[in-house]
């Protein structure tokens, strides 16, 4: 009897175990193949290393398995080409900052937009193109705004109307301050009022001088 009950226990041990086991290998084959999907999708969305590290996990479960060995392999070249890539945009990167510092606009865009042929989703040069435009709108206002000041200043210069002038020459000046044109303008102006000023005094002076000489009947030096 008691070998009986001996041989029952073990009878059930057994087959306890190969119950487990089988649980065991049915786990393993499912986090296999979960692991294998989240590879192939990491792939897809060219995130690498993440498809990497799923990939060793699969083989880790199953090291006989030749398929995540395989995709192992075949992510690491991506992953070497990508950092290839990566070099490539930050030299075009780098150039492109170089012209914008120096404020050569046009050829930064040139250069932004071929960082963008190689990384087409990376929104730093998107951010820097947009950001130039927009200095460019702002170039072209002041332009608009400089060529009215010049033209109103010249208008008023016509007529004699000095102060009208200066103060449009200086609006222009304020926006341009590089263009020589309307300070040498304000100049010539200021120059002319000092002349015409004096030229009012001797004027006046010698009707001074006249009416003192009439007055004592010196007409003829009058």
């Amino acid at each position: 009897m008691r070998l009986f009950y001996t041989i029952k226990t073990i009878i059930l041990i057994l087959f306890f175990s190969i119950q487990i086991s089988g649980f065991s290998q049915t786990d393993n084959n499912s986090e296999y193949e979960k692991a294998i999907a989240s590879g192939e999708k990491y792939i897809k969305e060219k995130e690498y290393i993440n498809a990497k590290a799923s990939f060793q996990y699969a083989a880790k479960l199953f090291p006989d398995k030749e398929y995540p060995k395989k995709k192992i392999t075949e992510v690491l070249e991506l992953i070497k080409i990508q950092q290839l890539i990566r070099v490539k945009y930050n030299k075009i990167l780098k150039i492109a900052k170089e012209y914008f510092n120096n404020k050569e606009y046009k050829n930064a865009i040139i250069e932004f937009n071929n960082a963008l042929k190689i990384l087409p989703d990376e929104t730093y040069p998107v951010k820097k193109i947009e950001e130039i435009n927009k200095i460019f709108e702002e170039e072209k206002s002041n332009d608009d705004a400089y060529q009215k000041a010049i033209e109103n200043a010249n208008n008023y210069l016509k007529i004699n109307d000095f102060d009208n002038a200066i103060a449009e020459y200086e609006k222009a000046n304020k926006l341009k301050s590089s263009e020589k044109f309307p300070i040498e303008k304000i100049n010539e102006i200021k120059l002319l009022i000092s002349n015409n000023k004096k030229n009012q005094q001797d004027h006046d002076q010698s009707i001074e001088q006249g009416e003192k000489l009439f007055s004592v009947r010196r007409y003829s030096e009058a």
